[in-house]
C-alpha cells in the first residue's frame, strides 16, 4: 500500500510503501519510512494487525506522538518499534523512551535482551510493545 515518507504527500521525500504479511497465522504490517499518521480509514484498508512495525524517532519519519495516533487508528494487537535513536548511531533521531513515555496506561512494555522474537499468534500478548535490543 502506498504512502508517503513525509507529511507533504512526498514533496520532501519521496513515497513509502506499507508491506503486510502473514506468516503462521500472524498478521505483520510493516510501516515503512511512514512519515504522516495514519487515518482510521487505513484500518479498513489493512484489515486486523497482530504485530505493527512502526516507526518512532522522528525527523525521517513520524516521531513517537504521531506513532501513538496511528496506532489508536489502526488498532493492532502488539507493535514493535523502529527507526529509533540507539547508542553510537550518528542519526538525529529521538530514542525509544520518548515512545515508551507517551503509551496509553493499557499499554505493557516487553524488553527482550535479543532482536529476534519467535511466538504463536495466539501469544501474542494484547497492547504489547516489544522492543528488541541489538545484539
Amino acid at each position: 500500500m502506498e504512502t508517503y515518507h513525509d507529511r507533504e504527500r512526498g514533496r520532501r521525500r519521496g513515497r513509502n510503501v506499507i508491506y503486510k504479511l502473514y506468516v503462521d497465522n500472524i498478521s505483520f504490517v510493516h510501516l515503512g519510512d511512514l512519515g504522516h499518521e495514519l487515518e482510521r480509514d487505513y484500518s479498513t484498508k489493512l484489515g486486523p494487525i497482530h504485530i505493527l512495525m512502526i516507526p518512532v524517532g522522528g525527523t525521517f519519519t513520524i516521531d513517537a506522538r504521531g506513532a501513538w495516533k496511528t496506532i489508536e487508528n489502526l488498532n493492532p494487537k502488539a507493535v514493535i518499534p523502529m527507526h529509533y535513536w540507539i547508542e553510537n548511531l550518528n542519526l538525529p533521531l529521538r530514542p525509544v523512551n520518548d515512545f515508551i513515555q507517551q503509551k496509553p496506561a493499557t499499554w505493557n512494555v516487553m524488553k527482550l535482551n535479543t532482536n529476534t522474537l519467535s511466538i504463536e499468534a495466539e501469544k501474542i500478548l494484547q497492547n504489547t510493545i516489544y522492543v528488541f535490543t541489538l545484539v
